[in-house]
């Protein structure tokens, strides 16, 4: 989990622009919950 976080961090800040620093540096969910958690395929889904 923490390798994709970071992955994506670097994908989202090269798209974006961005320091690293706009993003937390450790995942604020746990392998656990990311994988408990339902999504419909909206991205709205992802920020409740």
């Amino acid at each position: 989990m923490d390798r994709a976080y970071r992955r994506g961090i670097e994908l989202a800040c090269k798209k974006a622009n961005l320091p690293n620093s706009t993003f937390p540096a450790q995942c604020s969910y746990s392998l656990a919950d990311a994988l408990a958690r339902q999504c419909t395929g909206e991205p709205s889904d992802l920020l409740s």
